[in-house]
């Protein structure tokens, strides 16, 4: 069922979150550190650069982007393998506004938070870490009132919630940003988290989840080769899951911002201003150690099996062509993905990086120790009405009846009924019968 959707353009739905009129210095137009592990100790370059604001495509408001040069940064991408190999962290003498080390003799846990979840990059993953934290500690959740979203295309705001008496502690459900909504009806102490994802693999991701050779008429390849074309032709008014620099569009910049690169790097720094941390799906262990820091957590709160997989035969591997040709295009979302992966390193820095080995081989002994304990396999099951399968773990016969495994194995949309099962526990007016038939 589709939830309720508030019309973007009227006027009792949200308006665009007003930004901070501050000077600001763009990031330099320079690719960042991402450095695959494989490669080290090797330096790696960081003189290649996007081409120049002259080289802007007339015929088009997008960046054009320098082939060679995309080469070159595509070919020194990072994978997703961190066993037992060594971080490298740039030298650059940046600076950030995200802090992050704090003793742990100074901190107390932390109990409220927004993640704001971008699609197709993980962020389920993080949910699932949310939604247990919450859950064993019987932490309240803003929760849709109507189906998985919370006002998508429109901007958030509380009318779209299942209203909880008491306050609220997590959010953790997808809605498209706007800060001043979420602080009405979030505590003032509040930390917001995001996650990104290198933007050919999130839109590759998004494009077969969402069924969008549907939308476009034609493959991947296709939509890459033509994508101001077919954008203008088919994207229609309001999408919920945008064609052009989705990440962006999900953290909250309008519809008409999304292909002009001042209003793009304004906003980076609005979001940068807004957000506690940036996870980088690219370094997920390194960015929850992070996360564990910020919150003031135990190593148990941020253990995890990964949620919402695709089944391994829908994954598609990228040519090189439509790689550069969707860097080209999601431009604002690559700055973006660009200026917080050099940021993480930042702050992995002055996490210590001896410090943050450490503790990923420490996270993944836990992670596989747990996969043990619980896990027998996996299965593919079909999702979105049969446009898309995706992968279910399979619990051991004798871990069905563990919490932990039980919680960590929960279908994303299984566990938010649940929690809205027991969030109406709260709500005034219901017998203690019927409370205890919920």
């Amino acid at each position: 069922m589709e939830p309720n959707i508030a019309n973007p353009n009227s006027n009792d739905s949200p308006k665009e979150p007003e930004m901070e009129n501050k000077q600001t210095n763009p990031e330099p137009n320079v690719f960042p550190d991402i450095v695959n592990p494989n490669d080290l100790p090797k330096e790696p370059e960081i003189e290649k650069k996007i081409a120049p604001n002259n080289d802007v495509n007339s015929s088009s408001d997008h960046k054009s982007v320098n082939t060679q040069n995309l080469n070159n940064s595509i070919n020194s991408h990072p994978k997703i393998d961190h066993e037992d190999k060594t971080i490298h962290i740039p030298s650059k003498n940046h600076t950030t506004s995200m802090q992050i080390y704090q003793p742990k003799n100074q901190c107390e846990p932390h109990k409220n938070i927004v993640l704001l979840k971008t699609h197709k990059t993980g962020s389920s993953t993080l949910q699932n870490i949310l939604y247990r934290f919450g859950d064993v500690r019987g932490l309240s959740f803003v929760l849709p009132a109507v189906d998985v979203y919370m006002g998508n295309p429109a901007y958030f705001h509380p009318k779209f919630v299942l209203q909880t008496p008491g306050g609220y502690n997590i959010l953790a459900n997808h809605a498209r940003f706007h800060k001043e909504n979420m602080a009405r009806i979030m505590p003032a102490n509040t930390k917001y988290i995001s996650i990104l994802r290198y933007p050919p693999k999130q839109f590759e991701s998004m494009f077969s989840y969402y069924s969008f050779n549907n939308r476009y008429h034609t493959s991947l390849e296709g939509f890459a080769s033509r994508a101001q074309e077919l954008y203008d032709k088919h994207e229609g008014g309001n999408p919920r899951h945008s064609g052009l620099n989705p990440v962006l569009y999900d953290l909250g910049l309008h519809k008409n911002d999304l292909a002009t690169p001042g209003k793009i790097d304004d906003y980076i720094k609005f979001i940068e201003d807004s957000f506690d941390l940036i996870l980088i799906a690219e370094y997920l262990k390194e960015s929850l150690i992070l996360l564990k820091e910020l919150m003031c957590w135990d190593m148990e709160e941020i253990v995890y099996f990964s949620s919402n997989k695709r089944d391994n035969s829908l994954v598609k591997e990228i040519p090189k062509q439509t790689e550069k040709q969707l860097l080209t295009w999601h431009a604002g979302d690559f700055k973006l993905y660009l200026h917080f992966n050099r940021t993480l390193h930042r702050q992995i820095e002055e996490y210590g990086v001896q410090r943050m080995q450490t503790e990923v081989k420490i996270l993944n002994k836990m992670i596989d120790d747990l996969s043990e304990d619980c896990l027998q396999g996996t299965k593919s099951v079909s999702e979105l009405g049969g446009k898309t399968v995706i992968k279910r773990y399979v619990l051991k016969p004798n871990a069905k009846n563990k919490r932990t495994c039980a919680r960590m194995t929960y279908p994303a949309y299984d566990y938010l009924m649940m929690l809205k099962q027991k969030q109406k526990l709260r709500r005034p007016g219901l017998s203690g019968q019927k409370k205890r038939n919920l």
